[in-house]
């Protein structure tokens, strides 16, 4: 499964102007439970939380491995809900 999205909760998670991630940088999920609910954090390999995969898509990656995540556009001067863009493959459930 192949999903675009752009990441949720951006604004809560302030990056220094020197760590700012770059178009095509990978990121990693991070499986968490937000109020008994599935829930992924973005952050980036060196580990700097970027937001959170949305609520509508959470629910689709359960129980599936992520192979592959990497950002496909990132904008600084757009509004927080905008600012990043994540692609990812996700693999069958198992």
């Amino acid at each position: 499964m192949n999903l675009s999205f752009y990441l949720a909760g951006v604004r809560f998670h302030a990056i220094d102007a020197c760590n700012l991630p770059h178009r095509l940088d990978p990121v990693v999920l991070t499986r968490e439970d937000w109020h008994r609910t599935p829930a992924f954090s973005v952050s980036t390999v060196t580990g700097s939380r970027l937001g959170h995969v949305p609520m509508a898509i959470a629910l689709r990656l359960q129980g599936r491995p992520i192979a592959e995540a990497h950002l496909t556009d990132v904008d600084v001067h757009a509004v927080t809900w905008k600012r990043y863009t994540v692609a990812l493959r996700a693999l069958a459930e198992g």
